[in-house]
């Protein structure tokens, strides 16, 4: 059944061209799911589907790989699940719990963690929960976010690039963020 899985998934993907990811994982990911029995004919959805709370979603197994072993990156799912809404406005993200993290629109992991965040067409607001993303060290936002900018993003102590210029954002520039001692790139231009 695994071989006829991944023969369906690879001629599904030759159908399309040229794609710019790797589909080895994808491909892997769908035969696992073709030999538990989630892709026969009548089985139930995946329990996944019936997820409800960002901790559950992140512990998983899909979200975040080996979540016993990964418990930073968990961590960090949770904090992106938690501000999803808040953050997307009226844009829609891919992120959730059928989807592995590294999937996600402009969410980068390195070593574990998350370590970038690049989006634009935003038009929520900056939640303060993203200052717990400690291993930060990219942050890109632009678009149409509007009220201010959190003072927790002096937080993020390995942040090396904040950039939320042609947003909407008002306020004060945070003094929090001269606690920012890794940053070389900074643009709040366009506000």
């Amino acid at each position: 059944m695994m071989r006829e899985a991944v023969t369906a998934v690879g001629s599904c993907i030759t159908d399309f061209g040229a794609i710019d990811i790797d589909l080895s994982a994808i491909i892997f990911r769908v035969a696992a799911f073709a030999i538990s029995g989630w892709l026969v004919a009548g089985a139930p959805a995946p329990v996944a589907a019936q997820i409800t709370t960002p901790e559950a979603a992140c512990s998983n197994g899909i979200t975040v790989s080996d979540p016993g072993n990964n418990l930073g990156l968990v961590g960090d799912c949770v904090t992106l699940l938690g501000v999803k809404e808040t953050l997307a406005g009226t844009v829609s993200l891919n992120w959730s719990a059928t989807i592995p993290m590294v999937l996600w629109e402009g969410v980068i992991v390195s070593g574990s963690r998350v370590t970038e965040l690049a989006l634009g067409a935003l038009t929520g607001n900056i939640p303060t929960e993203l200052g717990n993303l400690s291993h930060l060290q990219r942050l890109s936002f632009s678009g149409g976010l509007t009220g201010g900018i959190p003072s927790t993003l002096g937080n993020l102590s390995q942040l090396q690039s904040l950039y939320l210029g042609y947003n909407e954002l008002t306020g004060s520039i945070p003094t929090e963020l001269g606690n920012l001692s890794q940053l070389q790139g900074l643009d709040l231009s366009h506000n």
